[in-house]
């Protein structure tokens, strides 16, 4: 069954081959693989299918702001300058926000991969949110962003200074293309919104092909390993790499399927930043993503190494051996719909017998109370303190999410699972058709399933999340470019 969601999202796909979208350019640069998967996303917004994707860094308080403490200037200074970078097998570009792990803090999706590696390598790292976490203890590391901005402050010298350097034609082009969507949705887009993130975008492109011309200079990497590629850092590092003959590996990071857009191209189309290679959890996510843009054998299921780590290591936190916990995995685009039926079933489950928790994904923790003030003033538990997905997965009996990869992992420690029927819940039909997940439209529904035992087989776990990760990543980085260099 097609769902308004997927619709939407196949519609789209269909719109920008009919309009020729793709060969959108400003500025001499093609702009459309920087635009689709925001301009997307503000128009599920408007069509009322999902909400923002992540909550916005204006809701932390000021202290969280701050880029760099006086105290870190010194291991900021050191990470910073590419003065002294050399030759290396490998350049690993993490996803920016890293977690705490034993003292220091790594990204999740590389970290644990590459560390298995012989291979020298550096990790260029981004800020995330105004800022890097500490300590970071990786003797490879350096950070993008003084030379980013430098090549910023070269931009402003050489370009910006010239005026409009996006033209009143450029602007037409963009009402007219953004007209035809809003016409063929039904739907209203900010035109000054999407001018400005095309303005963003052109200037992000310009400025981090010299960034990372330099780099691949300096370092002459023999294969790039990457989480996120569809971030402007992240298009523009492998539109480089192409062009000099260096393969991009992408790492898988999250949640993907038929409805992610930045998966999902037309038959035949095969985007110039989209990376060589995909290192997916499992052969689950590539049956289940029709158009993604790479065929089977560039996509070899890896494995998710964190989380292999992470479930062996987990301590229950804050275990109730009288009741029973439902914990609700949440994120931005769909947090107003799970808030509302954990309050919902709040009212409708024993509370003798069951607690109800809810998990904030990190980006939308902040300003939750005045966001959901529903949820705030209900007796469902809401996580705020620090506390790591895994050791929630331990204390939890069963689990209600929408499409988070966290729910996929939540399957991992044997939980009950119920999928909320809201847009985005797409990618979960195949396990929902498996009997391995329940489908609810509603608290009502939530609570009957919770009553029933259904759990993936350890063969179906096996197609989500391929074990061995590290010794599978070991072998596919060895085959791509071979042992270490002397």
């Amino acid at each position: 069954m097609t769902t308004p969601l997927q619709a939407a999202h196949d519609a789209f796909i269909a719109h920008e081959e009919a309009h020729d979208l793709w060969s959108l350019s400003a500025y001499g640069r093609p702009y459309w693989h920087f635009l689709r998967y925001e301009v997307f996303g503000w128009l599920v917004q408007g069509l009322g299918l999902q909400g923002r994707r992540h909550g916005g860094f204006a809701d932390k308080p000021l202290r969280e702001k701050l880029a760099v403490h006086p105290r870190r200037w010194p291991a900021t200074a050191r990470r910073a300058h590419w003065r002294d970078l050399r030759p290396v097998d490998l350049v690993v570009f993490p996803h920016p926000r890293y977690v705490p792990s034993d003292g220091t803090w790594v990204c999740p999706y590389t970290s644990p991969l590459v560390a298995g590696l012989p291979h020298r390598r550096y990790v260029v790292k981004d800020l995330y949110e105004g800022r890097h976490p500490h300590p970071l203890v990786d003797a490879d590391l350096r950070y993008l962003e003084w030379a980013r901005r430098a090549a910023e402050l070269g931009f402003l010298a050489t370009d910006a200074w010239r005026g409009a350097w996006l033209t009143k034609a450029d602007r037409a082009t963009v009402d007219a293309w953004v007209g035809d969507l809003e016409r063929a949705f039904e739907v209203q887009l900010d035109h000054d919104k999407v001018f400005a993130f095309l303005r963003k975008a052109i200037r992000n492109d310009l400025t981090l092909e010299k960034v990372y011309h330099r780099l691949f200079d300096k370092t002459r990497p023999r294969a790039v390993v990457m989480a996120v590629h569809y971030t402007h850092r992240n298009l523009a590092m492998t539109k480089v790499a192409k062009a000099r003959g260096v393969p991009v590996v992408e790492v898988q990071h999250g949640f993907f399927g038929g409805s992610h857009l930045a998966y999902n191209v037309a038959p035949g189309r095969h985007p110039e930043a989209f990376p060589d290679y995909l290192a997916t959890f499992g052969d689950f996510w590539r049956e289940t993503t029709p158009g993604l843009p790479l065929p089977a054998e560039r996509t070899p299921p890896i494995g998710f190494a964190w989380l292999e780590r992470e479930r062996a290591r987990a301590t229950p936190d804050a275990p109730d051996p009288g009741r029973k916990t439902v914990l609700f995995v949440s994120q931005g685009t769909v947090a107003a719909s799970l808030a509302e039926a954990a309050v919902d079933l709040s009212r409708r489950l024993d509370p003798a017998r069951w607690r109800i928790r809810f998990k904030h994904h990190p980006s939308d923790l902040a300003g939750w109370r005045e966001r959901y003030p529903e949820l705030a003033a209900s007796s469902v538990e809401v996580l705020e303190r620090p506390l790591g997905i895994y050791d929630a997965f331990a204390a939890a009996d069963a689990q209600v999410g929408v499409y988070s990869t966290a729910v996929y992992e939540g399957l991992a420690f044997g939980l009950r699972t119920c999928v909320l029927a809201v847009p985005g819940h797409e990618g979960m039909l195949p396990l929902v058709e498996a009997g391995v997940v329940a489908k609810c439209a509603d608290a009502a529904d939530i609570a009957e399933a919770l009553e029933s035992d259904a759990r993936p087989s350890p063969a179906q776990l096996d197609r989500i999340w391929q074990p061995d990760a590290v010794g599978r990543f070991r072998s596919f980085v060895t085959d791509l470019i071979g042992p270490p260099a002397s």
